[in-house]
């Protein structure tokens, strides 16, 4: 008899011992029940206290409070998250903010872990938040602390490097003073332009790696953003001899991200390839869906040139800030440096392929 009293206290001691624990975590701990409508309703919530401030009591009475929390640049993240889990079972972590009943705003990791029946429908899922506000707080320091240590190796250098540009403007102004306007008047006047492009783009690399600044995200349409890009630049190409072959898939979707910037990669992006290819060439652009369906929907951009291609070596630290394959007076090493900042805040990726004589290609994915 007391063998079973024994039995049949275990799942009470059992369930006793899991409250403690979970009580004496500091992440909080909630559960949301799918119905067959695929609605989703908290059953429990713990220690969302500290991070939210609000109680669990609060939450169990407001469904739509753990949404409603989220700072409203990353909640499209956080849908997104929960979508993945209902369509295709399993997501990754996220991390985004929300805001505090006291106004403040935490940076949470959020990951969600699936319940499935004996038939493999989702039942529920359990969601783990994970206060990481002092981490990203010590990651921002960290990264600012760099970039001014980096911007006194690069003040001297600055100098020079805006000053070559400028010359070369000057010498064109003597020129058309001296000169009577033939023909030969244009090729100063694209030099000219060049060299004013050149000038303004070190400025404002150097103004987005200096500064932080969040993207202003918004669905835009790729190619459009491709054209309005190739408008701003064209007088270089011709100027250089160069080709542009634009190849965007017929069926692109529309993707969230900041157009200012997007254009600002793409300017990076098609100035080092034409740099590339003094002689001139080809720059292939081309925009497709990728066959990469682990990582979920996403886009491929690919700005692929027929010029002189980087070393192994080279590759590896090509996105470094202030590393350049370029002649002491080509360039200051910050283009690639700033493009893979701004596609990693778009959570998206950008890597490298190139071979010496035979090219480069700069492959970018990004999350639609």
């Amino acid at each position: 008899m007391n063998s079973d009293k024994h039995r049949e206290d275990v799942p009470e001691a059992c369930e006793i011992r899991y409250k403690r624990i979970i009580d004496a975590l500091t992440d909080c701990i909630y559960t949301v029940d799918i119905d067959k409508e695929l609605r989703g309703k908290m059953t429990s919530i713990s220690n969302c206290l500290s991070i939210t401030g609000y109680s669990p009591e609060e939450f169990q009475s407001n469904p739509s409070l753990l949404h409603q929390i989220v700072h409203k640049e990353d909640r499209y993240n956080a849908e997104k998250q929960i979508k993945n889990l209902m369509s295709a079972g399993k997501c990754e972590p996220v991390e985004y903010r929300v805001l505090n009943r006291d106004g403040s705003v935490r940076w949470i990791k959020s990951t969600l872990v699936p319940q499935f029946d004996a038939n493999g429908l989702l039942l529920a899922y359990d969601g783990l938040i994970s206060d990481i506000t002092r981490q990203k707080e010590m990651e921002s320091r960290l990264i600012q602390s760099e970039k001014m240590a980096s911007l006194g190796v690069l003040s001297a250098g600055m100098a020079h490097e805006i000053k070559n540009p400028l010359a070369i403007i000057l010498k064109g102004i003597e020129l058309l003073e001296v000169s009577p306007l033939k023909d030969s008047v244009h090729d100063v006047l694209d030099m000219m332009k060049d060299a004013v492009y050149r000038a303004n783009r070190i400025t404002k690399d150097l103004l987005i790696f200096s500064r932080e600044k969040s993207p202003e995200l918004e669905e835009i349409d790729l190619s459009k953003v491709t054209d309005e890009t190739l408008s701003i630049v064209e007088h270089i190409f011709k100027f250089r001899q160069i080709t542009i072959v634009k190849n965007f898939s017929f069926d692109l979707p529309r993707i969230r991200v900041d157009s200012n910037q997007m254009k600002q990669v793409l300017i990076n992006l098609l100035t080092n390839a034409s740099d590339a290819m003094p002689d001139g060439g080809v720059i292939t652009i081309t925009a497709s869906k990728s066959p990469n369906t682990d990582a979920g929907n996403i886009m491929q951009l690919v700005i692929a040139d027929t010029g002189r291609g980087i070393t192994k070596e080279d590759t590896r630290k090509i996105f470094d800030p202030f590393y350049t394959t370029k002649k002491t007076s080509g360039g200051t090493g910050l283009g690639l440096s700033v493009v893979k900042g701004i596609i990693e805040k778009h959570k998206g990726t950008i890597r490298i392929e190139s071979e010496t004589g035979k090219g480069t290609s700069i492959i970018i994915e990004l999350p639609y």
